[in-house]
């Protein structure tokens, strides 16, 4: 009753009623005979006038109202449009299987042999552990020496004249692997001269650092650090024998036992491993310092990325092969004393 407040229509006032059928869109025509209603997804539909006073119809949808009794139902396998078969699958749209993602099994069994040559270790009850020097463990020989026996030491002189061990052992410091050679009965190799020739070829730069490098402050790549050198990291004297560290290449095989089966070469293998050799000579010589250890015997040929894997005949896949100069700095240690001048020790490289 408050003038502020309509008044509520009450059960008398024009108010149309709910019906069910308010939502349905009906059309009639103007004599009334027949009615037609919409139908989600086909249409307006006709029907008969008693039809539409609330008896209900099945939905029949349009495309299955127009197919003949005897007529196919229509397949995806053509198009819509022209009836053509779609287009053949091509390489980028085939399904592929999860075993051709991964490895050829030729380069899988590659690095699985490489992988399982780094993990061989010897006895715990070998002599030869004595043999590696404080800092390093899990020695294990790599002279290739299949008739050595456990507990039998296997010093054998090498080319440098001094009975000599060669490991793959860890580093306690780092965790890292190295691969480190023992000499032993060097009496002309002190502290000092295995520091100074270690540093010597650590602190050696590469001669490709260009002056445009040095202006934008790059620091300049070391020798050792060079792709056909095996890197030289310790040299050291410890137990009356003299050590020296370089970097382990697991497969790596020389020269020699690679190639030395007088079995003639392919001429590319033969131009692989000049041209890898002439860069390196023209490196190290441009750092006013000599290889010394161009022999076939310490020259390594090792393999990256599956570049020169060997096959199942042992030719190198693809004819390429990764060349690298190993015991590089030992000569100069060995040789100390008895230096040649170095123009003399280029012209023997």
């Amino acid at each position: 009753n408050s003038p502020l407040r309509p008044a509520m229509p009450g059960p008398s006032a024009n108010v149309p009623e709910w019906n069910p059928n308010q939502g349905r869109v009906v059309s009639s025509d103007s004599s009334g005979a027949g009615v037609k209603e919409f139908v989600p997804g086909v249409g307006l539909t006709s029907s008969a006038a008693s039809s539409s006073a609330g008896a209900p119809q099945e939905f029949v949808p349009q495309q299955q109202q127009q197919l003949a009794p005897d007529e196919p139902a229509p397949t995806m396998t053509t198009s819509s449009t022209t009836g053509a078969p779609p287009p053949p699958a091509t390489a980028l749209t085939s399904p592929r299987t999860l075993h051709s993602l991964g490895l050829p099994e030729d380069l899988w069994a590659h690095y699985r042999d490489l992988d399982m040559e780094a993990s061989h270790q010897m006895d715990p009850e070998d002599a030869r552990h004595r043999a590696v020097p404080a800092g390093y463990v899990n020695g294990y020989p790599l002279d290739h020496d299949e008739q050595q026996q456990p507990g039998i030491s296997n010093k054998k002189r090498s080319s440098f004249g001094y009975p000599t061990m060669v490991f793959r052992v860890i580093s306690r410091e780092d965790g890292r692997t190295y691969c480190i050679r023992r000499l032993d009965s060097v009496r002309c190799v002190s502290h000092k001269i295995a520091g100074g020739v270690r540093d010597m070829w650590v602190n050696a730069v590469d001669p490709s650092y260009s002056a445009a490098a040095q202006q934008s402050n790059v620091p300049p790549p070391r020798l050792v650090d060079h792709p056909n050198i095996v890197r030289l990291y310790r040299a050291f004297v410890s137990q009356r024998a003299v050590f020296f560290v370089h970097r382990y290449h697991p497969g790596a095989r020389t020269l020699r036992e690679r190639y030395g089966g007088g079995v003639p070469l392919p001429e590319d293998i033969i131009w692989s491993i000049v041209t890898q050799l002439v860069g390196l000579i023209k490196s190290v010589h441009s750092a006013n310092l000599s290889v010394r250890t161009l022999q076939m015997n310490h020259i390594l040929c090792t393999t990256e990325a599956g570049i020169g894997a060997a096959g199942a005949a042992g030719t190198p896949i693809g004819g390429r092969v990764r060349i690298r100069a190993n015991c590089i700095g030992i000569p100069d240690a060995l040789e100390f004393e008895a230096r040649k001048p170095v123009a003399d020790l280029q012209r023997e490289d």
